[in-house]
């Protein structure tokens, strides 16, 4: 919690608390006393789930629940739900929506309800059933017998056999079943209450008189009040009795209740509470719930709960100057003063009966008392020192540069003080700062001595561990990150609990942290405080409850003999005024000699008995209400045989609890299974079982250790399947049969269509293998083509190199330079052609393995194919031949830049090849979106064949320089796929060749 809450929210929970006081008037200590502060209340109406908010009735059946008479149906409540239960009636008659008057038991004390259309109804396990056993008469019951009852008309009390009474506006007796006698005038009032065998109503003077066999007597009687009230006359003048089943009567007398008994010859009246709640009618009160049930006229049921724990808050001290605040009930630290008292935060003080004084002391979150039985006070960054006297008057005080967080004492008498960044030892009367540690980062927020030599220092980030002998810091492993809040020595030797805001609680026990599971709704996360009782149970302070676990059960879990805690929550529907406990308090609690514990809340402290607060656990036993098989309701019963093929079984189970459902815990599993589920909703569903006998166990808590369960069991039968059975499994057996013999036949048929398709298949793969050795073959034909290309066009340019780089290098200083200059420019000539036949090679080989990436550009046609007829003037000017281009000097297309030269250079190259002293006309013309190239010789041509054969793209069978025309060819080809171009060839031998190709322009937008 912080250290300084905000002013609106305190007086906003003091102001609900003030509110809760107000509306809870009266006090129980026992069974027959209560008060105020003793008391809880629960309100329902038809909000809650009553089907209309006038209670005429209320008992208790054998299971535990309660039963509510209202005008809108019968109604059962577990303690949690309330339900509107329907008749097992052969009549068909709905009792859902009809209005019950009342309650009366059997001789034998069973359960029954009266409704309006004079019909009873019996409550036997948990079932509602019509009971025609008894006959209902206007006025009465039949003559087979009578009962206690209640109901908004009349209250009908047997004293015998053979004698009763009717209470309506008037008195009349029944002997043996027959209304005899009139015995009291009409009134406006009558009250009347019968105790052990007699009959009594009280006169308007406050005269009782007795009846008895028809005879009346006037009681010599006093009224004697438990309380300090005073008897009048005019006490019963509109008092109101109440009546529950094997108890004394209650009598209302204005706001508060008593429980009439006979005290020798007089009438003893026991308080019970008060209430200022208006239109009570029906009165119950259950011993195993402590609680008192009081249903009214037209406004629901109210459940007056004892409290377990008394809250303590102060609301007449006021202390000056302490953060604007009134009334200070946002307490921390304390301490025992004499008589019991307890001092706490601010100097407010408590005596034992929880009248709040002002003590001279002033502190923050550490009270500490040493071992001298001074006592210590922080206030920030302030300690006060207050000498053990009668007066506790304060001697000394000290301050420290950061604001405090925890004193403690060390085996040599030794205080040191710890704020937030340091640590600092009293020596010599002055306190003095320990060199070496700082924990500026980390925050300190509590410390403890383990031992002579071991301080436990716990901080916001971990837990650090100082070696006093040789002053090492270390820090805990395990505890590295974790918000530790608190430092508890155990009360078992060597014991050591480490509470964290955030991360649940530890132990620290043989040398050996051990991490506590927390509750299924992470509410120990923030854990502030932690107490051992001598029961044997421990109470843990959180900032969501109050939590009571098993020291067994703990120390279990640390040895790992169990993986399961149970952990029993008490909240404020137990009397607690606020679920949120404070942390960071030294010391955490206090504790009376007489056996009560105070605990510090953010809305005053809390005080119970720790060892005779126990947890109040489920004892009544399960109720199966209802089995759905495929969504239909059946009739169930032990021999019950559910079909194979279920599509879903539900089970709706239910037991009656008052108290906070997490502590119920409903578990099921079936017999043969090893571990246990949790029940939701009070259901459990089932989509598929195996056949066979079963047993549904289910089980609830009874106490706190691990083994503490009351078992439930549930039988039916899950039928065999068809196949399952004797016939089935022979009928089964036969079809295996017929299988095993068509599937031989349908085998061999498959065996033989296998080796025909086998067959086949050997054939076509055979094809495919001949098909691709024939590609295979062709592709290494290729290749060997493209070595002896390489070969026979790189030779001459090597050998033409070769020659002249020799002749310079023989001839440099004979010859002029202009001849020079010429042999340089023809080597240059020759490099280009191999950089030429290189580039080619390796486009040829991307094309040939499908990995080149068209670059479309723009591409300046004119300049290209002049370049390339420059480059061809140079590199073959031996051929004397001449080279003339026609082409429009802004001709554009968009292509790849790389083929396209390649693509020119190869037809261009044919040409040069096989034509010496000749014409070689080039021309480019743009046609339909489609460049048209021409390229014309008058060379030596070629015949059709080989036209034909070039076209088709077929290899020749040639050698030398053919080769290189043919795999130029297989260029033209590759480049004209790419380019979604084609190709003509016109030729005719010693006529000369035209090569004529048609390439799409592409896109005018591509760069």
């Amino acid at each position: 919690m912080p250290a300084a809450p905000v002013t609106v929210a305190l007086r906003t929970t003091a102001a609900v608390f003030i509110l809760m006081r107000m509306a809870i008037v009266g006090f129980a200590q026992d069974v027959h006393k209560a008060s105020a502060s003793n008391f809880s209340i629960g309100h329902y109406t038809s909000e809650d789930g009553l089907p209309q908010n006038s209670i005429g009735g209320i008992e208790k059946d054998e299971y535990g629940f309660i039963w509510l008479a209202t005008q809108g149906g019968l109604v059962r409540w577990d303690g949690n739900k309330f339900e509107t239960r329907e008749a097992i009636d052969k009549n068909k008659t709905s009792i859902q929506n009809m209005r019950v008057h009342g309650f009366f038991r059997s001789a034998a004390g069973g359960l029954n309800a009266l409704l309006n259309n004079e019909v009873i109804y019996k409550i036997q396990n948990g079932l509602i059933s019509r009971n025609d056993q008894y006959k209902v008469r206007s006025g009465g019951f039949g003559t087979e017998d009578y009962f206690d009852a209640y109901s908004i008309e009349a209250i009908f009390l047997k004293l015998s056999s053979r004698e009763a009474y009717e209470i309506s506006d008037s008195l009349f007796r029944y002997d043996n079943g027959e209304k005899i006698i009139r015995n009291i005038p009409k009134k406006p009032h009558l009250l009347a209450f019968k105790l052990q065998d007699t009959l009594y109503y009280i006169a308007a003077t406050g005269a009782v008189y007795s009846m008895k066999q028809g005879k009346q007597q006037l009681q010599k009687a006093k009224w004697l009040f438990s309380d300090s009230r005073k008897f009048k006359t005019d006490d019963f003048s509109d008092a109101k009795m109440f009546y529950q089943y094997n108890t004394n009567p209650y009598i209302r007398l204005e706001n508060s209740f008593y429980q009439i008994s006979r005290k020798g010859t007089d009438f003893e009246l026991t308080f019970l509470f008060n209430t200022d709640i208006k239109e009570i009618i029906s009165l119950y009160y259950d011993q195993e719930q402590k609680t008192y049930l009081a249903g009214t006229l037209s406004n629901g049921l109210y459940a007056f709960s004892q409290n377990m724990f008394t809250s303590v808050v102060n609301q007449s001290v006021k202390v000056p100057n302490f953060w604007a605040y009134e009334y200070v009930n946002h307490f921390y630290s304390q301490q025992l003063f004499p008589g019991d008292s307890i001092v706490t935060y601010g100097g407010i003080g408590f005596d034992r009966k929880g009248s709040a004084f002002l003590y001279p002391l002033k502190n923050y979150t550490t009270l500490f008392r040493d071992s001298k039985q001074n006592t210590w006070t922080t206030d920030y960054n302030a300690i006060r020192l207050y000498k053990y006297n009668s007066s506790h008057q304060l001697t000394d005080s000290f301050r420290t540069p950061k604001k405090i967080r925890d004193i403690l004492e060390d085996h040599k008498g030794t205080i040191w003080v710890f704020t937030n960044s340091n640590i600092y030892r009293l020596l010599s009367d002055t306190l003095q700062m320990v060199p070496g540690y700082n924990f500026q980062k980390q925050q300190i927020e509590t410390a403890a001595f383990m031992n002579d030599s071991m301080l436990w220092i716990g901080t916001g980030k971990g837990l650090f561990i100082i070696n006093l002998h040789t002053g090492q810091l270390t820090k805990s492993p395990i505890l590295h990150d974790q918000y530790i809040r608190t430092i508890q020595k155990g009360k078992e030797k060597g014991i050591w609990w480490i509470l964290t805001y955030g991360q649940g609680y530890y132990c620290y026990r043989n040398n050996r942290f051990t991490a506590f599971p927390i509750d299924q709704n992470k509410r120990l996360l923030f854990s502030n405080l932690l107490y051992e009782d001598r029961n044997g149970t421990t109470w843990i302070g959180t900032n969501n409850g109050l939590f009571q676990v098993s020291q067994k059960t703990l120390m279990d879990y640390a040895d790992q003999k169990t993986k399961y805690v149970y952990y029993y929550r008490w909240d404020t529907r137990s009397g607690l005024v606020t679920n949120e406990f404070n942390g960071g308090s030294k010391p955490a609690y206090v504790l009376r000699s007489d056996g009560i514990l105070s605990l510090p809340t953010i809305n005053g402290l809390v005080w119970f008995n720790p060892e005779k607060t126990r947890p109040i656990f489920p004892n009544s036993p399960f109720v199966l209400d209802n089995v759905v098989l495929n969504n239909r309701r059946i009739h169930f019963t032990d021999s019950t045989v559910i079909p194979a093929d279920f599509e879903n079984l539900r089970f709706s189970v239910t037991t009656s609890y008052w108290g906070n459902r997490n502590n119920l815990q409903l578990e099921y599993r079936l017999a043969d299974q090893t571990d246990w589920y949790p029940v939701y909703n009070n259901e459990i569903i089932f989509t598929h079982l195996p056949s066979g006998n079963k047993q549904l166990q289910l089980r609830k808590r009874k106490g706190l250790e691990t083994g503490d369960h009351i078992q439930f069991e549930i039988r039916f039968t899950v039928a065999k399947k068809w196949y399952e059975t004797t016939w089935g499994q022979l009928l089964f057996a036969l079809l295996l049969i017929g299988v095993i013999l068509i599937s031989i036949r349908v085998s061999e048929r498959k065996l033989r269509r296998r080796k025909a398709w086998l067959e086949k298949e050997i054939q076509e793969r055979s094809s495919e293998l001949i098909a691709s050795f024939e590609k295979l073959k062709a592709y290494s034909s290729t290749n060997e083509m493209l070595i002896s290309a390489i070969a026979h066009e790189i030779r001459n340019p090597l050998r033409f190199s070769a020659e002249i780089l020799s002749g310079l290098q023989q001839n440099w200083s004979s010859i002029g330079d202009a001849e020079k200059h010429q042999y340089i420019k023809e080597t240059g000539n020759a490099i280009l052609m191999l950089r030429k036949y290189t580039n080619q090679i390796l486009v040829w080989t991307k094309l040939k393995q499908n990995t080149f990436k068209l670059n479309q550009k723009k591409i300046k046609l004119s300049k290209m194919l002049a370049d390339t007829v420059n480059y061809f003037h140079a590199t073959h000017a031996n051929k004397h031949n001449q080279i003339t281009l026609s082409i429009q000097a802004d001709c554009e297309i968009v292509s790849d830049p790389i083929l396209l030269d390649i693509l020119f250079h190869n037809i261009i190259e044919n040409a040069c090849k096989y034509t010496n002293n000749g014409q070689i006309s080039l021309k480019g013309t743009m046609e339909n979106n489609h460049f048209i190239f021409e390229c014309s010789d008058n060379g030596i041509g070629m015949d059709t064949d080989t036209v034909n054969r070039l076209l088709k793209n077929e290899q020749l069978k040639t050698t030398g320089s053919e080769i290189s025309y043919q795999l130029g060819y297989q260029y033209i080809h590759y480049i004209l796929k790419f380019l979604e171009g084609s190709i003509s060839i016109y030729s005719q031998p010693n006529s000369g060749t035209t090569i004529q190709v048609s390439i799409g322009v592409g896109s005018s937008n591509q760069d």
